[in-house]
């Protein structure tokens, strides 16, 4: 339930005004919305800093559908590529996830037929969010590679966000460098409406592997930053980065350094040992278990430990 005396923030009330009208209409009293969950058949879903608030008239897929195109700005089927990877990119930063029903020709995703959910994670700038890991990603004002690994919906974005647009201002343990962004689904940036930093370039829409091969080559960033390493092309073009001399900020889906190392994509970057620093979220959105070095070994935090960096 949604608690009294708490505003919607702006971001996500914004969001909610470009859907199809509701007449219902939506609460007050969840503060800092982090999602917007629309399923065809079932209430809305709104899940918040003041708790979760669950609708009570049904939605209609037809009503999904048009919720999806208004997200879109009205071009939804001019979205192929983003809507055959089970996402649209909005204008602000935020993401929202597409399931439905797909259609596949020779085993390759052709188009989406019909949406029936939505799941919105509203795009969060909270500046200051990762003032607690930032003495840890310097070497004697040397920027490190780092990883924030955490299960989905715990912040890792919003952390790697903020910890970019830190080293790329400077902070107390060194001074701002350039930092390029590959930010292929403009979470991190939010096509220019969030902030990054003053010495940051970013790159966006493009495949995140093909990205962090052309910022190397095209930007001569100091630090590069992308979010959910994934695949195996993913490992393979940080791979290359890290031995160019590039320090490496990124994030990917592991509840722990364990979970992450049993990872089939993730190991040769694990092997080759090009992480100096891994931060694992836990416990709630923001929170961090712990921070550790490149061998594994608990520099703050561990053991089930968890603390909010300040």
């Amino acid at each position: 339930m949604a608690r009294e005396g708490l505003r919607m923030d702006e971001r996500a009330a914004s969001l909610l005004s470009v859907l199809p009208s509701w007449p219902e209409g939506w609460p007050e009293g969840l503060g800092q919305v982090r999602e917007i969950r629309l399923r065809a058949g079932c209430p809305a879903q709104l899940m918040g800093e003041g708790g979760e608030w669950l609708g009570r008239e049904v939605l209609s897929e037809d009503w999904i559908e048009h919720a999806a195109d208004a997200l879109a700005a009205h071009s939804l089927y001019a979205r192929d590529e983003e809507l055959r990877q089970g996402y649209l990119s909005l204008a602000d930063g935020s993401r929202a996830g597409v399931c439905g029903r797909f259609a596949v020709e020779d085993g390759h995703i052709r188009r989406v037929t019909a949406i029936r959910s939505l799941c919105v994670r509203v795009a969060q700038a909270r500046e200051g969010c990762a003032d607690g890991i930032m003495p840890f990603l310097y070497d004697g004002g040397r920027p490190l590679s780092a990883l924030i690994l955490g299960a989905p919906g715990l912040g890792k974005t919003t952390m790697l966000r903020d910890a970019a647009r830190q080293l790329s201002r400077g902070t107390a343990w060194g001074g701002g460098v350039c930092v390029a962004l590959a930010d292929e689904r403009r979470e991190l940036a939010g096509g220019g409406a969030l902030d990054v930093g003053p010495r940051t370039d970013v790159m966006e829409g493009c495949p995140r592997a093909e990205a962090v091969g052309m910022l190397v080559r095209a930007m001569a960033p100091r630090v590069i930053a992308t979010d959910e390493l994934g695949g195996e092309a993913d490992a393979a073009a940080v791979l290359d980065a890290a031995r160019c001399g590039v320090s490496v900020l990124a994030t990917a889906h592991a509840p722990s350094i364990e979970a992450a190392k049993a990872r089939q994509a993730l190991r040769p970057l694990f092997e080759a040992g090009v992480f100096d620093r891994m931060i694992v979220l836990s416990g709630g959105a923001g929170r961090v278990e712990g921070v550790y070095d490149g061998a594994g070994r608990a520099l703050i935090g561990g053991e089930g430990e968890t603390w909010i960096p300040e």
